[in-house]
C-alpha cells in the first residue's frame, strides 16, 4: 500500500479521499464542451484557497502485506500493520512539520492569496466568450458551500478555481495545485445541476541543486528570510496565467495528440507523462499532461 498524505483537508473539501488518488471527481468530464463555452449573463466566480500556511506532504512508501495470514492470526497481523501504518505516518507528519517550520516563519505575512487572485483574473480574462463576474474570494471549499453560492448566483454557469499548495516530502519542490470547476447553476432543491468541466492543473518549482536530506532542501527555500520560497510561490502561481486559459479549450483532438502512442513522454518533478512542451533554453522548464496539464520549472 503505497501512502502519499498531506492534501488531507483540501482534498475532503472536493468531495475526494485524496488529490492525489482516483475519486468519483475523476469521471467529471475534463474538457469544456464548445456549446457550454458561451455564457449570455456571464460566469459567476469563486476562488477559494483555505490555507493559512504551506502545507507538508509526506510518502510512506510500500507497506507489505501478508499473504499467508489467515482467520484470527491474519486479523491480528492486518491489525499490528493498521498500528504500524498509523505509527509511520504520525511519526512522518510530525518530521515534516518540524522540518518546514523555518519555511513557515519565512513566510510570514506573504500574501499567496494575492498571487492566486491575480494569476486567477488574468487567466480567466484571456477569453472573451469566458464572461467572468467580479471574482469572490473564500476560504471554505467544501460542496455545500459551493452549492449555496451557486444557488445565490444570479448567472447560469459558476466557476470554482480552489488552490492548494505545500511541500513535495522530500521538500525538493513547492507545488501549486488548482481545481477548476464550472458548473450550472440551478435553483432547484439539489442545487447544483452535472458539472461540466472538472479539471486538476499543477504548477511546480523544483530547487536545481537538490539534495536528498530534506531538512537541506529546506534550509534552501527559508534563506534570506525565505527569499527563494517567495520566488518560487510566485513564480508558480504566475503560471496559471496561462495554464488556466489553456485548460479551457483544450479538445478532444489535443488530447487525442498527447495520448497517442509513440508520444514522447519525460518526468518532471516526480510526474510523468506525455509530453506538451519544452523550454529549449532550460530542459527542466517542461509542460506535461497526466489526465490534466502539468507545469514544471526550476526555482531561481
Amino acid at each position: 500500500m503505497r501512502m502519499l498524505l498531506g492534501l488531507g483537508a483540501f482534498a475532503l473539501s472536493l468531495g475526494a479521499a485524496g488529490a492525489l488518488h482516483a475519486s468519483a471527481a475523476d469521471k467529471d468530464p475534463i474538457l469544456l464542451a464548445e456549446k457550454d463555452r458561451g455564457v449570455p449573463a456571464g460566469r459567476a466566480v469563486r476562488l477559494t484557497l483555505a490555507q493559512s500556511e504551506i502545507a507538508t506532504t509526506i510518502d510512506l512508501g510500500r507497506i507489505a502485506g501478508n499473504a499467508n495470514g489467515g482467520g484470527l492470526l491474519g486479523a491480528l497481523i492486518i491489525t499490528a500493520m493498521d498500528d504500524r501504518a498509523k505509527t509511520m505516518r504520525r511519526t512522518a507528519i510530525d518530521k515534516a512539520e518540524g522540518t518546514a517550520a523555518p519555511i513557515r516563519q519565512a513566510l510570514n505575512g506573504f500574501d499567496v492569496e494575492g498571487l492566486a487572485v491575480a494569476a486567477t483574473r488574468s487567466g480567466l480574462g484571456k477569453h472573451a466568450w469566458f464572461q467572468g463576474q467580479p471574482l469572490a474570494t473564500a476560504h471554505d471549499s467544501t460542496p455545500t458551500q459551493r452549492t449555496a453560492y451557486a444557488v445565490a448566483s444570479s448567472a447560469s454557469q459558476a466557476a470554482f478555481v480552489d488552490y492548494w499548495y505545500g511541500l513535495s516530502p522530500d521538500f525538493s519542490q513547492i507545488r501549486v495545485l488548482a481545481d477548476i470547476r464550472i458548473e450550472r447553476a440551478g435553483k432547484r432543491k439539489s442545487g447544483i445541476e452535472p458539472v461540466l468541466f472538472h479539471q486538476r492543473v499543477w504548477s511546480v518549482v523544483q530547487l536545481r541543486a537538490r539534495s536528498y536530506d530534506p531538512r537541506a532542501n529546506a534550509a534552501q527555500w527559508s534563506e534570506a528570510d525565505g527569499k527563494r520560497a517567495r520566488a518560487g510561490l510566485t513564480a508558480a502561481f504566475a503560471r496559471f496565467e496561462d495554464l488556466i486559459p489553456r485548460a479551457l479549450i483544450l479538445g478532444q483532438q489535443d488530447v487525442a495528440a498527447y495520448t497517442a502512442k509513440g508520444r514522447e513522454k519525460a518526468f518532471g518533478a516526480d510526474f510523468y507523462g506525455p509530453l506538451i512542451a519544452r523550454d529549449p533554453a532550460n530542459r527542466e522548464s517542461l509542460l506535461l499532461w497526466s489526465n490534466g496539464l502539468v507545469q514544471v520549472q526550476p526555482a531561481d
